[in-house]
């Protein structure tokens, strides 16, 4: 995943306010990713289960109406 220039400026600004220190463009190009990729994960679970479910439901309906 691709951070644009302004989005690593922003990340890099919050980054400095709460920890008190200025970090490479690289390091923050790659914390961004690891907090995108977390949030992707966390925020996409709950589909991927309810998708689940729903495929499991439909193979027992067609088991049982045979």
């Amino acid at each position: 995943m691709k951070i644009s220039e302004e989005a690593l400026k922003e990340f890099k600004e919050i980054y400095k306010k709460c920890y008190h220190q200025d970090i490479p463009d690289e390091k923050a190009c790659c914390l961004a990713t690891n907090l995108l990729n977390l949030y992707k994960v966390v925020y996409s679970a709950p589909e991927d289960a309810d998708r689940e479910e729903k495929v499991e439901r439909r193979r027992w309906n067609q088991k049982f109406k045979s």
